[in-house]
C-alpha cells in the first residue's frame, strides 16, 4: 500500500503498529507501582519518626522555658503549656546578664573570624606566590599544626595570655585563635588556581605583591574565603 502525493509520486505507507498489552503485563506494572508507592511511604514514615526523635529534645527545652519551676518538676510532665510564662526570658536577659554574654560572643567571634581571614590570606599568598628559603619546610610545619589537639595548647595559650596582661579581656579570648594552619592551607590552594601568567602580566603593569593580592588574588579567592569565614564562625 502506498501514499500518493500531489505531484503524482508515491511513497510506501508507514505501517501502524498496534501495541497490544496483555492483562498479565498490566497486572505486573500495577504491582510494581504499588510496591514503589509502599516503599516511598515507608521511607517517609521512617524519616518523619527520625525527625521527631531529633526535634523532641529541642521542643521539650522550649516548653520548659515557658513553665514555672513547679510545673517543670510536676509528674506527669507538661508537654503543652496551657499558660506560658515568658518571665524566664526577661530574667535571663537582665538578671542572668545574657545581653553582656551575647555582646561578648559577637565581639570575640568578629575578632576571630577577621583575624583568621587576614592572617590566612597573607600566609597563603606568601606560600603561593613568593619564593623564600625553607618555604616547603615551613608549609609542612603549618600543616603539622593541624594534628595538634586543642587540649594540648590550652595551658600554653593561657600562660601566654596572662604574661601579656590580656587575662579577662577580648584580646585574651581572641588572639590565640586568630591564626590557623587550616586557613593558610585552604587559601593557598585557592591562590594556586590563579594563573602564574596573570601575576607576571600584573608585574609588567607595575603591580606589586600587595596590590596584586588585594586587587586580583583576593577577589578570585572569594569562595574559599567565604568557606573559611563559615568554618571560623562555627569554631569561634
Amino acid at each position: 500500500m502506498a501514499t500518493e502525493f500531489l505531484n503524482g509520486t508515491s511513497a510506501p505507507a508507514v505501517p501502524i503498529i498496534d501495541l497490544v498489552v496483555s492483562e498479565e503485563d498490566r497486572v505486573a506494572v500495577a504491582k510494581r507501582h504499588k510496591r514503589r508507592r509502599a516503599s516511598v511511604a515507608i521511607r517517609y514514615v521512617f524519616l518523619t519518626l527520625l525527625a521527631a526523635i531529633i526535634l523532641f529534645p529541642i521542643y521539650i527545652t522550649i516548653v520548659n522555658s515557658l513553665l514555672t519551676p513547679l510545673q517543670i518538676a510536676a509528674r506527669p510532665p507538661f508537654f503543652f503549656p496551657t499558660k506560658p510564662t515568658w518571665g524566664a526570658y526577661s530574667d535571663a536577659w537582665t538578671s542572668g546578664h545574657m545581653s553582656l554574654y551575647l555582646m561578648n560572643s559577637v565581639i570575640v567571634t568578629f575578632l576571630i573570624v577577621t583575624g583568621q581571614i587576614v592572617t590566612a590570606t597573607c600566609a597563603a599568598y606568601a606560600f603561593a606566590f613568593l619564593e623564600f628559603p625553607l618555604k616547603r619546610t615551613l608549609f609542612i610545619v603549618f600543616l603539622a599544626t593541624l594534628m595538634v589537639p586543642f587540649e594540648v595548647t590550652v595551658i600554653t595559650n593561657l600562660t601566654t595570655v596572662v604574661n601579656l596582661g590580656w587575662y579577662n579581656s577580648y584580646a585574651g579570648l581572641a588572639a590565640p585563635f586568630m591564626a590557623t594552619g587550616f586557613g593558610a592551607f585552604l587559601l593557598r590552594q585557592a591562590f594556586l588556581g590563579v594563573p602564574r601568567d596573570l601575576r607576571d602580566a600584573a608585574a609588567l603593569d607595575g603591580y606589586g605583591h600587595w596590590r596584586f593580592m588585594v586587587r586580583v588574588a583576593v577577589p578570585l579567592a572569594r569562595p574559599a574565603m567565604a568557606a573559611l569565614a563559615v568554618f571560623s564562625f562555627l569554631g569561634a
